[in-house]
């Protein structure tokens, strides 16, 4: 949901090549076709060692659920349940737009790893309006699995009259103008879920299931009552900390492995709340169960210009908050909680994750690791890396220090246009990306270790200052903070187009050790004045590790 663009309607900027200024970026074409599970070529470094591929799951027009419902296609969540069952869900929106539209939960649902999908099913279905019948949508939805009971949740946007941006102050789901959040629930692996259409043919949306059903021990299906409270009255201010327009971050929720709060679900919600000055601001925030789904609670909101934002458990058992910028600052926004995702420390910015204000991802790269252990502190983020503002170049970037840094980086649609994405382990090595291509479509890659090529260590430069037509040395370290030896390699840089450099040979580099090597950089006559950001690598045979570099052409 694009909240930082809010209006009744929301379209996600559509950007180019263009926009990535000087930069120079391996490029690919996406090729056109619309059927489902059709393959893309040249969207993930071809010449990458290691496992990559990807393929369309939805694409707008393609009528694979229903030729309206399923008419234009957004978002994008995931979920992997082991033994190879992979979900998939995204909206199907009639209209194209974003709540309150009569949008629809769809699934695919995978048995092999991601190799091959189903059909398209319904999570929940939406109710376009017509005489005598009212409109009623569900938008933005992500999974969280409970891996204790095997129960699978679709956290996602209910909606009547109004979105994020209209919703008016209050709980009551009956109200029209109030946006209402609901929960599915599956217990047989995300083959059929609370909401769907076999389970719920009609509209609206029951706040609770009746006595008897297969799921009256879960809590909803609708929680407004516990994400959406009204606040209370504070010197004088009504309603301090009622929520006025909230809802589900799309993509994957987690739940806990280590510590006092071990088995605890937590899906991340953003929301418009009343200030104790009565202003109000766009805030994140936990919401989290600890008996498997049979009640939810709703942790204290941080943070001021927010959105879409995720958590993932770092290896000592605290929980990282990872944001979208709703202002746009072009890097990420994070906090740190100590008891769970109750509440959450001061805000601090990363700005070395570059993200056009856009929905990303964070998990751990090897999700059962034992606490403490080297491969619990390593991480894979996931976004469109390219500052403000245009959506494109979709990477997975890699931090082995509990993102304190992001030493490796490989895009998966490189040079090309990637909204929405979320990354997630698969097993026996593998992970997936679930992203908005091209055009919205719904597109799935899956890679390995080896195509990602991570090294633990660093790049470092301070970069370069030349005079159009003269030529300059880049100074960089290279940093090994692996446990192993890196093997003789190469600092390369990739700059704009007519200019030249000479990569730099580094010798080969025990553990814990750094070389110092410059890379010789010349200027065409005709460069412009200005500040532009190279991309440097160390590749050595071991992996890689990336850099962005200011290179700046004095006048």
């Amino acid at each position: 949901m694009d909240i930082s663009t809010a209006t009744s309607v929301r379209r996600r900027p559509r950007g180019t090549l263009a926009a990535l200024g000087a930069v120079v970026l391996a490029s690919g074409i996406l090729t056109g076709g619309a059927l489902p599970a059709q393959a893309i070529p040249g969207t993930g470094n071809d010449d990458a060692a290691g496992h990559f591929s990807s393929q369309v799951l939805a694409s707008n027009g393609d009528n694979a659920i229903d030729p309206v419902l399923g008419k234009y296609y957004r978002i994008a969540g995931i979920a992997s349940l082991g033994n190879g069952v992979v979900l998939a869900s995204y909206d199907g929106r009639p209209d194209g737009g974003d709540s309150p539209s009569p949008n629809s939960i769809i699934q695919r649902r995978s048995t092999d790893g991601g190799r091959t999908w189903g059909s398209p099913t319904f999570i929940a279905r939406g109710q376009l309006a017509a005489p005598g019948v009212l409109r009623y949508g569900f938008s933005d939805p992500s999974y969280v699995v409970d891996r204790e009971t095997g129960t699978v949740f679709n956290f996602h946007v209910y909606s009547k009259d109004a979105g994020f941006a209209a919703s008016r102050l209050g709980d009551d789901d009956a109200d029209r103008m109030v946006i209402s959040s609901e929960v599915s629930v599956s217990t047989d692996g995300g083959l059929t879920w609370s909401t769907d259409p076999a389970n719920q043919p009609a509209l609206p949306t029951p706040s609770s299931y009746p006595a008897g059903s297969a799921y009256s021990g879960f809590a909803g299906p609708l929680i407004t009552d516990v994400v959406k409270p009204v606040g209370t009255t504070v010197n004088g201010v009504a309603n301090v900390g009622g929520v006025v327009g909230q809802f589900a971050s799309s993509g994957e929720g987690i739940q806990l492995q280590y510590g006092p709060h071990k088995g605890r679900l937590i899906q991340q919600f953003a929301g418009t709340i009343i200030q104790p000055d009565g202003s109000k601001q766009i805030q994140a925030y936990s919401v989290y169960s600890d008996d498997h789904g049979k009640s939810w609670r709703m942790g204290r909101p941080v943070g001021t210009g927010m959105d879409e934002n995720k958590v993932v458990e770092l290896s000592n058992g605290d929980v990282m908050l990872n944001s979208r910028d709703s202002r746009g600052g072009g890097g990420r926004k994070v906090a740190i909680s100590h008891d769970g995702g109750e509440t959450y420390g001061s805000v601090t910015y990363d700005s070395t994750l570059t993200d056009p204000r856009n929905n990303a991802s964070i998990t751990r790269m090897f999700p059962d690791a034992p606490e403490g252990s080297a491969d619990a502190a390593k991480l894979l983020f996931s976004n469109a890396d390219n500052p403000p503002f245009a959506r494109i170049n979709g990477t997975i970037r890699y931090s082995c220090d509990n993102g304190t840094s992001w030493s490796t980086s490989r895009a998966f649609a490189p040079g090309l246009p990637t909204s929405y994405s979320t990354v997630t382990p698969l097993g026996n090595g593998r992970y997936g990306v679930l992203y908005e291509g091209a055009a919205n479509t719904i597109t799935f890659a899956s890679f390995d270790e080896q195509w990602l090529g991570p090294l633990c260590g660093s790049l470092t430069s301070d970069g370069a200052r030349v005079a159009p037509g003269g030529s300059a040395d880049v100074t960089f370290t290279v940093t090994n903070s692996d446990d192993h030896a890196f093997s003789r390699s190469t600092v390369s840089l990739s700059l704009p187009a007519g200019w030249t450099s000479d990569p730099a040979e580094v010798p080969a580099l025990p553990a814990g050790e750094s070389a110092t090597v410059t890379v010789h950089v010349a200027a065409p006559t005709g460069a412009a004045p200005g500040t532009a950001t190279a991309r440097a690598e160390f590749t050595a045979a071991q992996g890689h590790l990336n850099a962005k570099v200011p290179v700046t052409v004095t006048p």
